[in-house]
C-alpha cells in the first residue's frame, strides 16, 4: 500500500540559475522562496527534488555557476530535469541564453513549469516589482530628496526583475519631475558585497546625492555598511 502511494505522489523539480551560496542567507531572497515550496510540496504531499549550484568556492565574487539540467562548462549537471519530475520550477534569472533556450525547449514539448520572477516566457510568479519601488521612491521625494542613487540588481537581468525594478525607478523619477543621473545608477547584482561596493563607488565619484534606493534587502544592507564607513 506504502510504495503504491508513493508512486502517485508527484515529483517537483526546482532549478536556480545561479548559484545558492550567493542568496541563501535567511534575508535573502532564494531562502524564503524554497522555504515556501519546501512548505507546499509538504502540503502537497509532493516529491521535491531541489538543485543548487554551489560556485568553486562559495564566495559571492564566484563567477556564476549554477546547478542544471545539462552538462556545460559554466554549470554543474545534475539529474533533475523533465525525465524525472512531473513539474519543474525555474527560479529566474537564468544569466544565459543557452539556459533560456533550454527551458523555452523543454516547455515547448508540454512539460509543466513555472517561472518565478519576470524574464521568460510562460506561466509566472512574480513580484510588484514597480508598486514596490513607486512606493519606496515617493517617500524619499516626500522627505524632500531630488538627486537620489539607485543600485539596481544584475545588469544581465535587463528583462527581468532587475530590469522592472530599474524601469520603475527611471519612470518613477520622471513622474516626479526629476532627472536621472545615470552616474548615480549601479548594479549590485542584488547582494550585500554587491551593494557595499556599489555604494562605495557612489561615495568615490563625489557626485552629490542626498538618498539612495535599493532594488532588493541585502545590498541596502551592504549600502549602509558603506555609508556607515563614511561616517
Amino acid at each position: 500500500m506504502k510504495r503504491s502511494q508513493r508512486k502517485k505522489s508527484p515529483t517537483i523539480g526546482v532549478l536556480a540559475g545561479w548559484q545558492v551560496y550567493w542568496t541563501a542567507t535567511p534575508l535573502s531572497y532564494l531562502n524564503p522562496i524554497l522555504r515556501g515550496i519546501r512548505q507546499a510540496a509538504q502540503e502537497m504531499q509532493c516529491n521535491l527534488l531541489i538543485a543548487c549550484g554551489m560556485g568553486p568556492s562559495g564566495e559571492i565574487g564566484d563567477p556564476l555557476r549554477p546547478a542544471w539540467l545539462e552538462p556545460a562548462e559554466d554549470s554543474d549537471f545534475v539529474p533533475v530535469g523533465p525525465w524525472n519530475t512531473d513539474g519543474l520550477i525555474f527560479i529566474n534569472p537564468l544569466n544565459a541564453e543557452r539556459r533560456s533556450q533550454d527551458v523555452q525547449r523543454i516547455r515547448a514539448g508540454g512539460h509543466p513549469m513555472v517561472f518565478i520572477g519576470s524574464g521568460e516566457p510562460g506561466p509566472t510568479l512574480v513580484a510588484d516589482n514597480a508598486g514596490g519601488i513607486y512606493a519606496a521612491l515617493k517617500h524619499l521625494v516626500e522627505h524632500g530628496h531630488a538627486r537620489i542613487a539607485f543600485i539596481a540588481g544584475s545588469a544581465a537581468d535587463i528583462e527581468g526583475d532587475t530590469g522592472d525594478r530599474l524601469r520603475a525607478f527611471q519612470e518613477g523619477m520622471a513622474n516626479f519631475g526629476l532627472n536621472v543621473d545615470r552616474r548615480l545608477i549601479a548594479f549590485g547584482d542584488h547582494v550585500y558585497e554587491g551593494g557595499y561596493r556599489s555604494m562605495r563607488g557612489r561615495l568615490e565619484t563625489r557626485i552629490p546625492f542626498t538618498a539612495v534606493l535599493a532594488s532588493n534587502d541585502e545590498s541596502a544592507f551592504g549600502a549602509l555598511r558603506a555609508l556607515h564607513e563614511a561616517n
